[in-house]
């Protein structure tokens, strides 16, 4: 879902393993699935590493914190960068 390309998410393992084969046995899709992941990834958070990299650090860092003041553990979020 992150890429942009829903049709790809399956519900279970038996509609994965059915996905995999449908795509396996058509090559065009396969393509043009190709073709669209291509596409989308310059504009998809997911294969932006500066930013995934920033927003793991400044996890760590909240995590950090949160230790030397000894709170309890806490759910938080991350605002994106």
């Amino acid at each position: 879902m992150a890429i942009g390309m829903p049709e790809l998410v399956t519900g279970s393992l038996e509609e994965y393993e059915e996905t995999a084969l449908a795509l396996a046995r058509d090559p065009q899709r396969l393509i043009a699935l190709r073709q669209k992941l291509e596409k989308n990834r310059d504009a998809s958070a997911l294969f932006d590493l500066p930013k995934s990299t920033g927003n793991i650090e400044m996890a760590y860092e909240r995590m950090w914190q949160i230790w030397r003041s000894q709170q309890q553990p806490t759910a938080f979020s991350i605002e994106r960068v």
